[in-house]
């Protein structure tokens, strides 16, 4: 094999790994984006009812729901806490995010070959 075809070759395959990567990449972020969907879906009507609870109760009506809306924007999200536990995000469990996890670890199994 001459050394035109030689580097034909090499550019082809480096294209195609290049590809294939890129694919994969897209995959696994629609399958992310599902999994957000899905949680995001469970998790609004949790947080509509515990920012209502805070706006109930707080003492100052004014800026209640403001202040509530602020602290419930992350409503559902994992915690690590200083002593190095954490708390798992909710709804983590969900078949769209399974799928993702599961293709984002196969993901990573292929790209260390």
């Amino acid at each position: 094999m001459d050394t035109r075809a030689c580097n034909l070759s090499l550019i082809i395959l480096v294209a195609f790994l290049s590809f294939n990567t890129s694919a994969s990449k897209t995959d696994l972020n629609k399958l992310e984006l599902r999994c957000e969907e899905a949680r995001e879906k469970k998790i609004a009507p949790l947080r509509k009812a515990a920012i209502e609870e805070c706006v109930a109760k707080d003492r100052n009506p004014r800026d209640a729901r403001e202040k509530c809306e602020k602290f419930y924007i992350d409503y559902g999200a994992g915690v690590r806490y200083k002593s190095g536990g954490h708390k798992e995000r909710m709804f983590n469990d969900l078949p769209e995010c399974l799928e993702f996890y599961e293709a984002e670890k196969a993901s990573k199994k292929d790209s260390r070959r």
